[in-house]
């Protein structure tokens, strides 16, 4: 990886984190919910994302691999989350909200390939 592909993925990383932890914060403030929507909202609109960005950037172009990179492994990557997804699930689990825990598990499969796959269709 050059300076320049590490550099747009620490940007991009930051940017991403900064964007996830941000609208938690804010949707838990407003809301309060009693069920992870924000952890699977963020995954499921970040697998949308990453379909079209992947779709959008296929080809060997310097620019399509720096946005790929930066927006992909970078943003995207940090804006979504398997370790919260994986320790809220588990809460739910432990606190004996096992048919929560098991929506959990099935929504966040289920949405996160339907929008990985739609992501890649719209971008076709």
């Amino acid at each position: 990886m050059t300076a320049t592909s590490a550099l747009l993925v620490a940007l991009g990383g930051a940017l991403g984190a900064l964007a996830r932890v941000s609208l938690s914060l804010w949707i838990t403030r407003v809301y309060a919910p009693t069920f992870p929507w924000v952890t699977l909202g963020v995954n499921t609109v970040g697998c949308l994302l990453l379909g079209l960005l992947i779709g959008l950037t296929q080809g060997d172009d310097e620019g399509l691999r720096a946005a790929r990179l930066g927006l992909g492994g970078g943003f995207l990557g940090a804006f979504t989350t398997w370790s919260t997804f994986s320790v809220e699930t588990i809460t739910l689990a432990q606190e004996g909200r096992a048919g929560a825990a098991a929506l959990n598990l099935a929504l966040s499969l289920v949405l996160g390939l339907g929008a990985g796959a739609l992501g890649l269709h719209l971008s076709r």
